[in-house]
């Protein structure tokens, strides 16, 4: 038998499969073998049609994907690889419930993926503004205090120096 190498799958077998498999996709998305081939299928797939086919059924589910321990993988490399544009409704249910999802275990895999790719400067200046109004109830929580550490490593030190300032002005309290 020959064994076919990089075979590539045409755009319109790419829309049929993830029609397919719709139905499915919380199921699969959420096991944990299942996660690693959508995670593959979203790297690979390029229109918008296939984005938005896959974002349909993700958004329906967005909060138990953000919960699950594969499946906020799946959130986190559609951030990734998709054009902000088309992230606008995981973009406003994340900062709807950022302190929800930064104080859980599995969420905070996505409320970090936020704050990493924020290129957008809407975006980018909400979640900062969100970080500034609510930092003592982020700090202080078991995972919370990393999305802090995040914003310092991924903010240029201009965009964190308010946030530093607050921190300072809490340091003892902190400690």
């Amino acid at each position: 038998m020959k064994k076919i190498k990089n075979a590539l799958v045409n755009q319109k077998d790419r829309i049929e499969f993830l029609v397919q498999i719709k139905e499915g996709m919380r199921s699969i998305c959420m096991d944990s073998i299942g996660t690693y081939p959508i995670q593959s299928i979203i790297e690979q797939i390029g229109s918008k049609l296939e984005k938005k086919l896959l974002l349909e059924t993700i958004e329906i589910n967005v909060t138990d994907f953000c919960l699950d321990p594969y499946a906020t993988h799946v959130v986190e490399k559609i951030i990734s690889c998709f054009e902000d544009d088309l992230l606008e409704n995981i973009y406003d249910y994340t900062m709807k419930n950022f302190i929800f999802l930064s104080n859980n275990i599995n969420g905070i895999v996505v409320a970090k993926k936020i704050i990493k790719m924020t290129y957008k400067k809407e975006l980018h200046e909400r979640c900062k503004n969100f970080m500034k109004e609510n930092i003592s109830l982020i700090i202080q929580e078991t995972f919370g205090n990393y999305i802090i550490q995040v914003a310092i490593d991924n903010w240029d030190e201009n965009e964190i120096y308010e946030i530093i300032v607050i921190l300072k002005d809490n340091f003892i309290a902190l400690c």
